[in-house]
């Protein structure tokens, strides 16, 4: 096979571990190495951060870091975009690895670069420091009693950002601002592979993803784990909801790397149905479905981006798009590209002379607004794979419940000399394609005289806001931050009333430039109400890698916000100052439910939680930065 082919596939193994298995899976080996600060600097590029501890160890390490050289330093020691650094691959458990290169989405490019297990385990051994199979295994953690039948309420959290109109706004939370000092940890869950989603909290359950693939439903007031389904693919993010025609049968739904979406019955974890939406070979649902009425909706992105870099590559034939399933049967109804065009064949071709084609690109990385007044769900997408450029990329589109129809679209994707002027700007930091693309899905907020608007966060840094009514028209818009291939507003905004807060992961700040804020956006105007710069990020784990980027959703409750950071900690904002009421640092060790040892990391793109005034977290959703594996679960007292 072709040394590019190789190249390919490992490279391709960091944009995996973002979008699918981001975490630890176990308690990380100790070892003097790893307290050692000379270990891990700016320039070590692919050493690794933990050494070997044994003979066998050493030896097979050896063989993995040659295999790294050769086939994936030259992407990972210089990263661009999502690919993260060979540093932090290190804070990921072996077994993760593993699972993203034999079993994941990275299994067709495994097997094109004829990577042998052996080679698979030497890389994951060279990474972390230790072979697959040998660290502590978390256990079943069984409840032993029969749980009730899951009812979702009005208080519960069932969506990533809480509802249908992602407001990320829990009106009755449990928790006030006085509460904050007394709130300590309850319980701890140690993510088996990894963390794979956010918590979601509905009927006395908390529903996610394991970065092995696994389902769970863990009891919400213990951590004891109520059901476990198992699918042989990654996955992302977790959505529960009713249909109206059965609304005492909740289900969880859930979208895998290979292009299937799965209905789980809330109460007991059996199958209802499973249904595939898109069959291009490089699919990725990264998106929790939305439910909304009888339909669920599903965004479809891929994994084809960082290939538009690789010349033995025939780039690109993939397109976004938004799929309706019959909720009750899971029959699809509708699939609905957001670039119109099918790709053809340019007549160009790449430095190694692959056949390239275009249109392609336009993923949809985050959850829908599911919008019940008008009809319609609105969706965020990403960038172009080349620099065609076509309509429905960089945009905000409008498609209809019914019948998949685009009702409008709204492109942000500024003139060409914009682009240029900061592709100049910015040199190597950017190839000025996924800097203009959406990271953070869109909200239907409503101001106090009934007005409403579609709110969108751009990884440029820009929060527009647009007319439902006159088919997406700017009402306004506003730079609030530097922005970047990962950075600017990255995962989550939230509004109430007349307010948008948004959190800033400047991760490309200039020298000098704060990389991470949280701002405080009036809806009807966009004018900045207040802004409060990250402080200077204190990490328990070092310097090493630890950074002040503020990239995680946002939970807003109706005196203040929680605001999570890559230095681990989570974050009380006052909602009408700014003013840090609080914080705790995320990224220690705790004792798990489930037998091992969970440990936190930064706090990246998941919201927290917050239901009858219980606060779950997810610590170290991050690939960057520091991994973790911890769902962590804080109560006033801990009780």
């Amino acid at each position: 096979m072709k040394s590019a082919y190789r190249h390919l596939a490992i490279s391709l193994l960091g944009m995996a571990l973002i979008q699918t298995l981001p975490a630890l899976a176990d308690q990380l080996p100790e070892h003097p190495a790893a307290q050692d600060p000379g270990v891990w600097t700016a320039s070590s590029g692919s050493a690794p951060v933990f050494a070997p501890v044994n003979e066998q160890d050493t030896v097979l390490a050896k063989k993995g870091a040659e295999i790294f050289a050769r086939t994936c330093a030259s992407c990972h020691d210089h990263p661009q975009g999502r690919v993260p650094p060979s540093s932090s691959l290190g804070f990921r458990s072996p077994e993760s690895i593993v699972g993203v290169l034999t079993t994941g989405p990275m299994k067709p490019m495994t097997q094109a670069a004829n990577l042998s297990v052996e080679d698979i385990r030497a890389l994951a051994t060279h990474l972390t420091g230790r072979q697959p199979g040998t660290g502590p295994k978390p256990k079943p953690n069984l409840c032993t009693t029969h749980g009730a039948p899951v009812r979702i309420g009005p208080d519960d959290w069932p969506d990533l950002a809480h509802d249908i109109d992602n407001s990320g706004y829990q009106a009755r939370p449990g928790i006030t601002a006085a509460d904050l000092p007394r709130l300590k940890l309850k319980w701890a869950y140690a993510y088996g592979g990894g963390i794979g989603s956010e918590p979601i909290v509905a009927g006395g359950r908390v529903f996610t993803s394991t970065g092995t693939g696994d389902v769970v439903a863990l009891d919400a007031d213990t951590g004891c784990t109520r059901w476990t389904y198992a699918t042989d693919n990654s996955i992302r993010r977790v959505s529960v909801g009713a249909s109206v025609s059965h609304p005492d049968q909740p289900m969880v739904f859930v979208g895998d790397t290979k292009g299937y979406v799965y209905a789980i019955d809330a109460s007991n974890g059996t199958l209802r149905w499973k249904t595939r939406v898109e069959d291009h070979i490089l699919t990725r649902l990264t998106a929790s479905p939305v439910l909304a009425g009888d339909r669920l909706f599903v965004p479809i992105s891929s994994m084809e981006d960082p290939l538009t870099h690789d010349p033995d590559y025939a780039c690109c034939t993939f397109r976004g798009g938004v799929a309706a399933i019959d909720a009750n049967s899971g029959k699809l109804l509708w699939k609905t590209h957001t670039i119109a065009q099918a790709p053809r064949l340019t007549g160009r071709k790449s430095e190694h002379g692959q056949p390239l084609s275009s249109p392609a690109g336009a993923s949809i990385w985050t959850p829908l607004v599911a919008d019940m007044k008008r009809g319609v769900v609105y969706a965020a997408t990403g960038e172009s794979y080349n620099m065609a450029n076509p309509a429905g990329a960089y945009s905000i589109m409008a498609f209809d419940m019914k019948t998949g129809a685009v009702r409008w679209q709204q492109s942000t994707l500024p003139p060409a000399r914009v682009r240029d002027a900061e592709c100049k700007a910015r040199g190597e930091d950017t190839d000025c394609r996924n800097i203009f693309g959406y990271g953070s899905p869109p909200l239907l907020a409503t101001a106090s005289n009934g007005r409403q608007y579609v709110i969108a966060g751009q990884k440029y840094g820009v929060v527009y806001a647009l007319d439902p009514d006159r088919k997406g028209r700017i009402v306004w818009h506003n730079k609030v931050s530097y922005g970047g291939d990962v950075g600017g507003v990255m995962y989550g905004m939230a509004s109430a009333g007349d307010e948008i807060v948004v959190p800033i992961g400047d991760v490309d700040a200039r020298p000098g430039m704060n990389p991470g804020a949280v701002v405080k956006l009036n809806l009807v105007d966009g004018k900045e109400l207040w802004r409060t710069p990250a402080p200077a990020p204190e990490c328990s784990w070092g310097t090493r890698g630890c950074h002040a980027a503020q990239s995680a959703s946002v939970a807003l409750l109706p005196d203040f916000a929680f605001v999570g950071s890559w230095d681990g900690h989570l974050r009380a904002y006052d909602r009408s100052s700014g003013k840090i009421l609080w914080q705790t640092d995320t990224a220690g060790k705790f004792p798990a439910v489930n037998g091992v040892v969970a440990e936190g990391g930064a706090v990246s793109g998941y919201a927290q939680a917050v239901v009858n005034g219980a606060l779950y977290v997810t610590s170290g959703a991050a690939s960057q930065r520091r991994p973790g594996n911890a769902l962590l679960v804080y109560t006033e007292d801990g009780k």
